[in-house]
């Protein structure tokens, strides 16, 4: 993985020319069987993959969240382009080391993932602790999109592969259903966004991540899918999780927000949404890009 990553790293810093739309989708094609094959590996030795990923993750998320919080730059450079792309490969590879591909399945967390955390606590701490790391970077970039969109040290590339990640794991993680073969012992991961306000907390999370790409960067497609296809893949299990949804108030922006919006031509100027929030939604709150 570590190799991998300083590859993607010098072909950001050499590389020339951008890729047209059809070698740009094999490229992710082939990015993805990778991520998936290493994975397969990692989780041969869980514990110890997940900590060395730790170790890569913790300088590279810091020092984007560093150039990150100074001020704007005119424009990319490329080695801001470099650590957004080592960035993206350390989310893609905790995505496939933590979680399947449940696409038309019920979303579960990996059996090997829930026995190995029935007798490893620290194993469970590293996997909230990874995934904190990510909510982390996502909630900052969305804050940085609120005080300017077109802000271009900012990545709608890694905003979309976060999106992605969040797709496979909170689906799964959150509210999460065990139907692991059982010896009577606990598994501690169950019970980290398993109940109250740790599950709730995640859904708002989700939630508010998704009204800000929604109200911010409209226009960016590949953000656009994946942060509706989170919303879907959430509501789809059902029962409690759509009652966390419902109670999250950035949900209910969101389909305030639709309400508002959805007679208006896409070419109507922003003084006829703001006309429309004051007839009919005075008392809803919302900043305007």
């Amino acid at each position: 993985l570590a190799c991998r990553i300083k590859m993607a790293r010098l072909e950001e810093l050499h590389s020339m020319s951008e890729l047209d739309e059809v070698r740009e989708e094999i490229s992710a094609v082939a990015l993805t069987e990778e991520m998936t094959g290493v994975a397969s590996l990692g989780r041969l030795g869980l514990a110890s993959s997940l900590n060395n990923l730790l170790g890569l993750m913790r300088p590279v998320f810091e020092k984007l969240k560093s150039i990150w919080q100074t001020a704007s730059m005119p424009q990319i450079t490329a080695e801001l382009s470099a650590l957004l792309e080592e960035t993206r490969l350390l989310i893609l590879f905790l995505g496939h080391l933590l979680t399947d591909d449940n696409e038309g399945e019920t979303p579960v967390i990996p059996e090997f993932i829930i026995v190995s955390c029935k007798s490893d606590s620290n194993l469970t701490n590293n996997i909230a602790t990874a995934v904190q790391l990510v909510m982390a970077l996502a909630q900052l970039q969305a804050q940085k999109i609120s005080w300017n969109p077109e802000d271009t040290i900012l990545s709608p590339l890694l905003g979309a592969t976060t999106l992605w990640f969040l797709n496979r794991w909170a689906p799964a993680y959150i509210l999460p259903i065990d139907f692991s073969s059982s010896d009577g012992t606990p598994s501690s991961i169950l019970a980290v966004w398993g109940e109250g306000d740790s599950a709730k907390q995640a859904v708002d999370f989700c939630t508010t991540l998704c009204l800000h790409y929604q109200c911010y960067w409209p226009l960016e497609n590949q953000v656009q899918e994946n942060a509706s296809k989170l919303l879907l893949q959430l509501v789809k299990r059902g029962g409690t999780m759509r009652s966390l949804l419902l109670d999250s108030s950035s949900f209910q922006q969101m389909a305030t927000l639709h309400c508002l919006t959805a007679g208006l031509r896409h070419g109507s100027p922003v003084s006829e949404l703001e006309n429309q929030i004051r007839i009919y939604a005075s008392d809803f709150s919302i900043q305007m890009a």
